[in-house]
């Protein structure tokens, strides 16, 4: 019996060797004695083969072909190809040319020149080492050399290195740092060095403990901005031997000025403390004497209290004497004057001793607190008929420990903020008496004594509840009631009863009224039962009736769902998917795209439920409505959807039970 060996197959080749044939499904390995050329056959008669040749041998083997080229990712190589030791390549013929379509382990070789007319890509090292030949990268017109590797670059030359463009040379880095020399290592700039670009920054910071800037030439330094230039140091530095602003003066921050004479030669008037010929930031210490044609806006001793000797003095704000000691007579005290003190405005002290006021000449006076040890006498006879006349006028409350005694009180609420107890054997008003308390109000006359209420006008009693305790009769015109009203005994009428007038009053029941031994209802004009939106009907109340006014039909309650009073709908458009209700008519359009109603859940549901759907536009023939089964149901004894698409279809649906489900009614 004949067998297939899947094993690869192996052709060795051992020197110089031309095929006549493609050799493919196994590897050409190559072994003997290096150096040799294999002939590849032409690549015109075998389209699509791949010939895969190995390099076993310690040298080179050239691959050539008998016709066209040999060609690899973009690039032609040429008609012969150097196959490097332990070196797998792979050649695929197109039918013109051979294709270097795989180049597996050691380096590869190409003979120089070589063309590469597209991009050049490698998956591993690349190397360019000639003996003693220049490698050039000279991309021409706007072609650049791009070298972006993820990690770093490092270009170590044995001798001098020399980057010379025609243009500008830049080195930057977008996000990281453009280091020149190593760290420890001088660098030095032959030539000139220029730094001019706009709004550029230049930083000189180098880290570390040792580190330091010296700027040292052997001829002059220039420092010649045409902005600011400052000189910043986080530690103490210093700048000696060094006359600043002895050409141009300028501004200057020291924290220590030191000098054997300091002249300040401009003529700068000062008008404030940031203007004239010397300006001090902060304070000024000085040992000696101060001498100055005047002093102005200066608190002299505002911090540091001293003695001080004025032939006039005056201020025009406010003058603070910050000394405690204490007066007990006209020699002692902080401030003491010989003569008198005239004061244009008033005078605030914490007290006045022994000193008359107003005894000379009597005049007005203010006091938050007034205390005599003996008796006040207020002899003016001014009569009071308000809170703002009278011999004694007070602008806020009196308190008096014992008793008040007066020709009368008058306009005077008693007890209107803190109350507390009062005798009178009369009280009288003339108008509103309210009384309102924290607590209970109690009117108990004893004896045979009684509370009557007589206004003449008419009044009213609210908030009060009449007989809660212990009931009585009541007689009332009207009675009202905006809550419960309860009745726990009998209710009735001793004679005829109306409620309202019947051709046009109307009586609303929140709650239910339920009549036992049933109801006579000899009414002549008409009886309005509940009535609303579908929105505000609620649960379906088992056996309760209303009117819905979004759909204009009556329906009732079986205790879970309202239900559509006896063969009416509720007719509604639909232009949208939704999910059918019992007792619904649908118009609905399919004109811009198909639809689909789904049929409601099995809970619930009763024997004769049906759900009518009518095509409004006449579209179920191009757009199909789609009647989608709720799960577990039938529809036409099918457990599958119904898909509608007749011209101007009419239908029911009529549900039967779980068992039987859906069953299709033609209009």
């Amino acid at each position: 019996m004949a067998r297939y060996n899947t094993a690869p197959q192996t052709l060795e080749v051992t020197g110089e060797q031309t095929f006549t044939y493609a050799f493919t499904g196994g590897i050409i390995s190559c072994t003997g004695s290096p150096g040799y050329t294999i002939v590849m056959v032409s690549p015109v008669f075998f389209p699509g083969s791949a010939q895969t040749f190995y390099n076993a041998t310690n040298g080179s083997i050239t691959l050539s072909t008998a016709a066209g080229n040999i060609t690899g990712n973009g690039v032609t190589i040429g008609t012969t190809l150097e196959l490097p030791t332990n070196s797998t390549y792979v050649l695929t013929s197109d039918g013109t040319n051979y294709v270097l379509t795989s180049a597996l382990s050691g380096p590869t070789t190409f003979e120089l020149p070589v063309t590469f007319n597209a991009l050049l890509n490698a998956d591993g090292k690349v190397e360019l080492n000639p003996l003693d030949e220049n490698v050039e990268i000279k991309p021409t017109g706007s072609g650049l050399v791009d070298i972006s590797p993820q990690s770093s670059v490092s270009i170590q030359p044995g001798a001098q290195a020399t980057i010379r463009p025609v243009g500008d040379l830049t080195l930057s880095s977008s996000t990281g740092t453009v280091a020149l020399g190593d760290a420890g290592k001088d660098t030095s700039f032959p030539g000139n060095i220029s730094f001019t670009t706009d709004d550029q920054t230049i930083d000189i910071s180098p880290t570390g403990s040792e580190s330091s800037v010296t700027i040292n030439p052997t001829g002059n330094t220039v420092i010649d901005s045409g902005a600011i230039t400052s000189i910043t140091s986080t530690t103490l530095g210093t700048i000696s031997n060094m006359s600043i602003g002895s050409a141009n003066p300028s501004t200057g921050a020291f924290t220590s000025l030191s000098s054997p004479t300091i002249l300040a030669t401009s003529s700068g008037a000062s008008t404030s403390t940031s203007s004239g010929a010397l300006i001090v930031s902060g304070g000024l210490g000085v040992g000696g004497a101060i001498y100055a044609t005047t002093i102005e806006g200066a608190a002299i001793g505002g911090v540091t209290a001293a003695s001080g000797a004025f032939t006039t003095l005056a201020a025009d704000s406010t003058v603070s004497l910050t000394g405690n000691t204490a007066a007990t007579n006209t020699t002692s005290g902080t401030l003491r004057v010989t003569g008198g003190i005239g004061a244009s405005g008033a005078i605030y002290a914490g007290s006045i001793q022994n000193t008359p006021i107003g005894s000379t000449s009597r005049n007005s006076g203010a006091f938050t607190t007034i205390a005599a040890n003996s008796t006040v006498n207020f002899t003016a006879t001014t009569a009071s008929t308000s809170v703002n006349t009278g011999a004694l006028q007070v602008d806020g409350g009196v308190g008096i420990n014992g008793a008040l005694y007066a020709g009368s009180l008058q306009g005077t609420p008693i007890g209107s903020t803190a109350r507390s107890s009062g005798a009178f054997t009369t009280i009288t008003a003339n108008s509103t008496v309210t009384l309102s308390p924290g607590a209970n109000v109690t009117v108990s006359p004893t004896g045979s004594g009684t509370v009557t209420l007589s206004p003449a006008g008419g009044g009213s009693i609210n908030n009060m509840s009449i007989g809660a305790t212990t009931q009585s009769t009541g007689r009332f015109s009207t009675l009202t009631t905006t809550s419960n009203a309860s009745v726990t005994g009998n209710f009735g009428f001793t004679g005829n009863g109306t409620f309202g007038n019947a051709t046009s009053d109307s009586h609303t029941i929140n709650g239910s009224v339920t009549i036992t031994n049933g109801f006579n209802h000899n009414i002549t004009g008409y009886t309005r039962i509940a009535r609303g939106t579908t929105a505000q009907r609620g649960t379906g109340v088992d056996g309760a009736i209303r009117y819905n006014t979004s759909f204009d039909v009556p329906e009732f309650g079986d205790g879970s769902t309202w239900r559509a009073l006896g063969p009416g709908f509720y007719y509604s458009d639909v232009s949208s998917n939704i999910t059918a209700a019992v007792w619904n008519c649908y118009f609905v359009d399919t004109n811009s795209s198909p639809r689909t109603i789904t049929m409601p859940g099995s809970t619930g549901l009763l024997k004769g439920d049906t759900i009518r759907f009518l095509d409004l536009r006449k579209t179920f023939d191009s757009n199909a409505l789609t009647i989608a089964r709720a799960s577990g149901q039938e529809i036409q004894g099918d457990a599958a959807n119904l898909t509608v698409s007749t011209e101007g279809a009419a239908f029911d649906l009529i549900w039967h039970g779980t068992t039987y489900g859906w069953r299709i009614f033609s209009i």
